[in-house]
């Protein structure tokens, strides 16, 4: 296995024979990229050196093969001689030097309160790893034969107003979503950490007090329809009805869908709802009409800026109600620009 990289390089390759580390080793370079790493540059170097020998020794096999008058003999010595090659390349993954700084991975580990196993430097980064893995900031993916754009990049894929698997099979009611692939979930999460590292950590602090606001109101709102409850909120000139939440990988409130008296359905998105909140809240906006649109538009306000409006007025009710509950989510959290990993596995 070697390594056509340097340090930190945005996009890095391992590749070799079959069994030589490539997937192994994929976890040293995702943890030495979020720092955990020391860099030998003694090392790269000999490493160019060894991909280069062993680049030459096979020229020299593949010149000996040609060159032999005995075409047994030559196949007997070349196949030896990859062979030994191949031993060649296992010892220099088991014996290259290990770059990973262990002590600050074990600082970490016992930092996030971690559960290892045992005492041995592997479990210390595996965890590690699939911390940040859980995090979002690691994904991992294997391109097999099936794997298609629609699920690397975005596709459209089935919905269902209810996520009960018995309904879902009954159910003549299906829409299309697009859906996010892979590779368009953790750039959109690089892209929003990167936005939210130019913001303050007041404003940071709002935000995330809103998200979990929004979050236990969408779970209250839930719990009431999975009961059979009706939830029903103002809309032009009528009575809309929810019928589900849905949230996001995180928990948090993704998008209220609801249902008009001649059976339309839409959807209210987190976005806006976390947008204009305090807004509402602070009494800066006091009509549906002072919701501009997401767009350029003739409107002087959002289509559906009147739902909008009385939803975020029940979640301020909401939060009257849950002062107390509300307290608890008064947390500081930081600002940090992150690296975010994408490892693709098996690029055949």
């Amino acid at each position: 296995m070697t390594q056509d990289s340097n340090k930190n390089e945005l996009n890095q390759i391992l590749y070799g024979p079959p069994g030589t580390g490539k997937t192994y080793n994929t976890i040293n370079v995702a943890l030495g990229i979020l720092g955990f790493g020391k860099i030998d540059s003694k090392d790269s170097n000999n490493s160019n050196e060894n991909i280069e020998s062993s680049s030459k020794d096979s020229k020299n096999i593949e010149s000996s093969s040609k060159d032999s008058k005995n075409i047994e003999s030559s196949s007997n010595v070349s196949n030896k001689n990859i062979e030994s090659n191949s031993q060649d390349s296992n010892k220099r993954v088991q014996d290259s030097k290990d770059n990973l700084d262990y002590d600050k991975i074990k600082q970490k580990v016992s930092e996030l309160n971690l559960h290892v196993e045992n005492q041995k430097n592997r479990t210390y980064a595996k965890a590690l790893f699939d911390y940040y893995k859980s995090q979002g900031q690691i994904e991992f993916v294997t391109f097999h034969q099936s794997f298609s754009y629609e699920e690397f990049v975005e596709g459209i894929k089935p919905s269902f107003d209810n996520d009960n698997t018995e309904s879902k099979q009954d159910s003549n009611d299906i829409k299309y979503e697009i859906k996010d692939g892979i590779f368009k979930q953790i750039c959109t999460k690089a892209l929003e950490n990167y936005k939210d590292s130019k913001k303050s950590k007041e404003i940071l602090d709002k935000e995330e007090y809103v998200k979990n606001l929004l979050r236990l109101y969408a779970e209250n709102i839930n719990e009431k329809l999975s009961k059979g409850e009706e939830i029903k909120f103002v809309g032009f000139d009528s009575i809309m009805r929810i019928t589900n939440i849905t949230f996001d990988s995180n928990g948090y409130l993704k998008s209220i869908i609801f249902t008009s008296p001649n059976g339309v359905k839409q959807s209210l998105s987190k976005t806006i709802l976390l947008k204009y909140y305090n807004d509402v809240k602070n009494g800066n906006i006091k009509t549906f009409q002072d919701i501009p649109p997401a767009y350029k538009s003739q409107s002087s306000y959002h289509g559906n800026a009147m739902y909008y409006f009385d939803i975020l007025k029940q979640v301020c009710d909401f939060e009257k109600e849950n002062a107390t509950l509300m307290n608890k989510f008064k947390t500081h959290i930081t600002n940090d620009l992150k690296p975010y990993i994408l490892i693709i596995d098996e690029i055949n």
